[in-house]
């Protein structure tokens, strides 16, 4: 455990954030997988899929 006031607080600060930061690439990841695939396979829906992705980036 680090001994510093601002070592502390990063160190409480990254337990709240990482989970949070890895939740987003992984919804990211998922959103331009599916903007990918229905581009592929033309789908209707594949506007609305590709931008939802790239509000997600």
């Amino acid at each position: 455990m680090p001994q510093i006031k601002g070592s502390i607080k990063r160190v409480r600060q990254n337990y709240k954030v990482t989970p949070k930061n890895s939740a987003q690439v992984s919804a990211m990841r998922t959103a331009i997988k599916q903007a990918k695939e229905a581009a592929r396979q033309d789908a209707s829906n594949k506007d609305e899929l590709f931008r939802s992705a790239v509000k997600k980036t």
